[in-house]
């Protein structure tokens, strides 16, 4: 089965943490749903929340790689750093837009595997609607509830879509949105349904937020990203400034679209 995400030299420690971390997101949305029945919301700091769905998500995960990799690094936004070795690190965002829970809004769970900081494959479980996205160097994938689909761009536009954006904010666009994220942004790359974008932020990147999809970027056979930074203990992306204007630029965009079909 798990043949068709991997090509014949994949190390059989990627494959191996594949077939146990994709098992844990088939049971994830429903960890979730009984989470959100009793949904409890508690003060990280003055603009920031998390709530007893984070935490649950967490715990689950890390008992997960605790009990079948004990040594493997995990990093993740709701507890310390687990395990020492760093060769092979998880690293995840348990809820992603937190904010969201409760709502009809989407929001997501946040996740890639690094061996010796080379990405192997990245998971975005989207919920609102339910979405599982699973990304390796042979395509991106969707879970349709009963099997794996390949995903393919069957169609192009007639014209150049792209939008840059700095510090959350949108400066320009081909297209419109209503609102923008990062994760919207990388997505729709991912999707097919940009051509191009740049993405520029001044501070701090933390890994949980963004590793997930630029890993996803950089191992799509149809994309291609200017950047693939280490991830630090710490929880930050190393992001060594890469352009003279701005502290830290994300340049990403479809290459041979024909690759994806």
């Amino acid at each position: 089965m798990y043949q068709m995400f991997f090509s014949s030299l994949t190390v059989p420690e990627a494959i191996q943490r594949f077939e146990i971390v994709t098992a844990w997101f088939l049971k994830l949305p429903f960890l979730v749903t009984q989470e959100l029945k009793n949904l409890k919301v508690f003060s990280k700091g003055a603009y920031d929340v998390v709530t007893n769905v984070d935490y649950a998500v967490n715990n689950s995960f890390v008992e997960c790689i605790k009990n079948n990799f004990p040594d493997d690094l995990i990093i993740s936004e709701e507890s310390l750093p687990a395990g020492h070795c760093e060769d092979f690190m998880h690293i995840l965002d348990p809820i992603d837009l937190t904010r969201n829970l409760g709502s009809r809004r989407t929001f997501f769970t946040l996740y890639c595997f690094r061996l010796k900081q080379k990405p192997q494959f990245s998971i975005i479980q989207l919920f609102n609607p339910t979405k599982l996205l699973v990304a390796t160097n042979q395509g991106l994938f969707n879970f349709d509830g009963s099997s794996w689909i390949k995903f393919s761009i069957t169609s192009q536009s007639s014209t150049i879509r792209w939008v840059k954006v700095e510090d959350y904010s949108l400066v320009d666009s081909s297209t419109s949105y209503q609102s923008i994220s990062s994760r919207q942004v990388f997505l729709d790359l991912a999707l097919g349904k940009l051509d191009w974008f740049e993405y520029s932020k001044n501070g701090k990147w933390l890994a949980w937020d963004y590793a997930p999809f630029i890993d996803m970027l950089h191992l799509l056979p149809y994309t291609e990203i200017n950047v693939c930074p280490q991830v630090l203990k710490n929880g930050y992306l190393d992001t060594s400034s890469n352009d003279s204007e701005r502290n830290f630029v994300i340049k990403g965009n479809l290459v041979n679209d024909n690759q994806a079909n």
